[in-house]
């Protein structure tokens, strides 16, 4: 579903790039109704990004911006290379972008992914935010070190997302975190068969594993999760990457492991404090890099966070 290239990250040496997923969202009216001021990007203090549009570039174009981002035609806020965004990010910090949109097939490439403005972006531990531009990027700098984060990401109709950094005191690219709208993810669960309680935590678990290009992963077939307390098993979407690049959110029950290209989801989970089993051909995978989780428990479980309303992303890594 999603090819991932391999870039530096500080002291984290060479990782690659994931889109990931924050599930659930606005309705269509809001996701049609954008506010302009919540897509311009701005700066409330010192350490976060600065502003990549002024209120006079945005004025009346606001809403067909949104217009734009909802039906996928990003050329009019292309997002900056992350070397670029990476230049403005410095010591503890993390950068990154948001992107939307519905579920169905998805570019793995990026060519119709259109960023989201106007999420803020903060540290829990912190009083340290930032709201993602026009192109959905954002830089939050001011962190503290030695630190397991909470990043949070809210905006007003959407899901709100959780990732998971242990800061060092360098910057960590968080690369891409996908959003679907409320409806859109309604309509997926519902064609699986769960109902879709908006209160409730979820998260997305993602196997990767090398690619034929150097340096490169893809998402893994046959990795298969488990959400402990409680030995949780996840939906798994059929994957399946197409001749044309393109891939299905669409959840199969049946699936008892990742397809390549798919990914795993528990949804209707109790807040606290969990750990998610990642497997593949009954062989555990090694945790993956920063961002996807508060490192392992003795077992070698991925330690993760789950808040009520908040879908929390973990990744590993299955050779």
């Amino acid at each position: 579903m999603m090819r991932l290239r391999a870039r530096a990250l500080g002291s984290y040496g060479t990782v690659m790039s994931l889109v990931l997923f924050a599930f659930g969202g606005c309705d269509e009216d809001t996701t049609r109704r954008a506010d302009a001021g919540a897509r311009a990007g701005s700066t409330p203090d010192a350490r976060v990004a600065p502003k990549a549009d002024s209120a006079a570039e945005r004025g009346a174009d606001a809403a067909d911006d949104a217009s734009a981002a909802a039906r996928g035609d990003c050329a009019s806020a292309a997002p900056i290379p992350d070397t670029e965004l990476q230049s403005q990010a410095s010591g503890s910090s993390v950068y990154g972008r948001v992107i939307g949109g519905e579920a169905g097939p998805y570019d793995p490439y990026g060519r119709t992914n259109c960023g989201i403005a106007g999420v803020r972006v903060c540290l829990s531990e912190s009083d340290a935010c930032a709201e993602s531009d026009r192109a959905g990027q954002f830089v939050l700098n001011g962190l503290p070190h030695d630190v397991a984060g909470h990043v949070t990401f809210e905006a007003t109709g959407f899901r709100s997302a959780l990732r998971l950094v242990e800061l060092t005191g360098v910057p960590i690219n968080l690369f891409e975190t996908r959003t679907l709208t409320q409806t859109s993810l309604t309509r997926l669960l519902k064609l699986a068969g769960v109902e879709n309680d908006p209160q409730l935590a979820a998260v997305v678990a993602v196997g990767l594993s090398a690619s034929e290009t150097i340096g490169g992963v893809v998402l893994a077939g046959d990795v298969a999760g488990a959400l402990e307390p409680g030995g949780v098993e996840p939906l798994y979407s059929i994957g399946e990457v197409d001749g044309s690049g393109l891939s299905s959110d669409e959840l199969d029950p049946s699936l008892t492991a990742t397809r390549e290209g798919g990914w795993g989801l528990f949804v209707g989970q109790q807040p606290g404090e969990y750990t998610v089993h990642f497997e593949r051909d009954g062989a555990q995978c090694a945790p993956f890099v920063a961002g996807y989780g508060h490192g392992t428990d003795e077992r070698g479980d991925v330690k993760a966070v789950l808040r009520g309303g908040f879908t929390t992303t973990v990744a590993a890594f299955c050779p």
